[in-house]
């Protein structure tokens, strides 16, 4: 079981965390938001707030997102199967896409919440849900605390977390972190303290490095049922921590971690399948999750320099100059002198241009 120290005073205090800063802090967040809701944070110079990309989505441009995709697709198509209402009201809905402006805008909207709707009926979000309540209770458990009344189908679960994470120690809690050179920022779920010399296993499982005992590393609580599809977004997550420092969102500075600083090669993920009283630590190797989030940001600096440059709209006006140079017989010349008193463009500087062009082919034809 992990041992608490508070998140708001460091190691060595046997209080509990500052709920009242925590709450505060999560408000201040919540209220400072830009247009794409990502946190507004002070830049280090003081010299403005500009939105920072959050941590646990900042890698998520290189994963391949297909199978969620079609799972979310499968679920609207569930859930409208199963309520003849939803069907009807999407009928209705989709008639405003014939229109234009607004009542387009309406008519997406209106669909975007029937498939949210769709998706509630077959329970889409019930694990996301359970997941978040099961986050809750190791949290209170992490901090020392009495979690309340934990319905018997999830003490599995819990007894499973409290048995991976032995050996460790709570150091911080659900802190802010902002990463200023990526310019990512996100609440972590744990820094924890190493309590013993723990191996680190690749996935042969062969140990790769031995972390020393005091070794603060970032700790991730994840409880979807497996880890099958984990990847970039993970691992860039728990770097963007470990490389980040804590801030205050009230006085909008950073600040001290209040505890040694997590190693950057390495952070671990405590999973637990929830529903299934099975838990698992993950490695999360850094140095390469550096590499992806490189990766990333050059992603997101090409998209915002040249993603909406890279296909322009093209003409079918024809540049009579550039066909008169380039046509190939006397024909051609021709044709396009027809064409371009057609179109009206026909003038005294093309007259010049066609007559030299004329001249150049006939000279051609006679010397062949």
């Amino acid at each position: 079981m992990i041992v608490a120290v508070s998140a708001t005073q460091g190691p060595g205090s046997n209080s509990d965390p500052d709920l009242d800063q925590r709450f505060t802090f999560r408000e201040a967040i919540e209220n400072n938001r830009d247009h794409w809701g990502r946190p507004r944070i002070m830049l280090p110079d003081g010299s403005a707030e500009v939105g920072y990309r959050r941590a646990s989505s900042y890698g998520a441009p290189l994963e391949d997102a297909s199978q969620l995709e079609r799972w979310k697709l499968r679920q609207v198509a569930r859930g409208v199967a199963r309520r003849g209402d939803l069907a009807l009201a999407v009928t209705r809905a989709e008639v405003g896409l014939a229109g234009a402006g607004e009542v387009v805008r309406k008519a997406k909207r209106e669909l975007n919440d029937l498939v949210e709707q769709a998706m509630e009926v077959v329970e889409s979000s019930a694990k996301a849900s359970i997941g978040t309540s099961l986050h809750h209770v190791f949290e209170e458990i992490d901090l020392g605390r009495d979690p309340g009344h934990i319905p018997e189908q999830w003490r599995p679960d819990v007894a499973a977390y409290g048995l991976l994470t032995e050996g460790f120690r709570v150091v911080s809690v659900e802190r802010f972190v902002v990463q200023d050179e990526y310019q990512i920022a996100g609440t972590l779920d744990r820094a924890v303290e190493l309590l013993r010399p723990t191996p680190v296993v690749d996935h042969g499982g062969n140990v790769v490095s031995v972390l020393s005992t005091g070794s603060v590393i970032i700790g991730d609580v994840k409880t979807s049922q497996n880890m099958d599809f984990a990847g970039c977004k993970f691992g860039v997550q728990c770097w963007a921590y470990a490389t980040g420092v804590p801030y205050d969102p009230i006085k909008k500075h950073r600040v001290d971690w209040g505890h040694r600083p997590p190693r950057t090669d390495w952070a671990v993920i405590f999973h637990v399948g929830s529903g299934t009283g099975q838990a698992q630590l993950h490695w999360v190797n850094l140095i390469e999750a550096a590499e992806a989030a490189d990766d990333a940001r050059r992603v997101y600096e090409w998209r915002n320099k040249r993603g909406k440059s890279l296909i322009s709209k093209g003409t079918m006006v024809e540049d009579f100059t550039t066909t008169c140079e380039v046509s190939e017989s006397v024909f051609d010349l021709t044709m396009a002198y027809q064409r371009a008193v057609a179109a009206g463009a026909w003038n005294d500087v093309l007259k010049a241009r066609f007559t030299r062009r004329r001249i150049e082919l006939e000279s051609q034809a006679v010397t062949q």
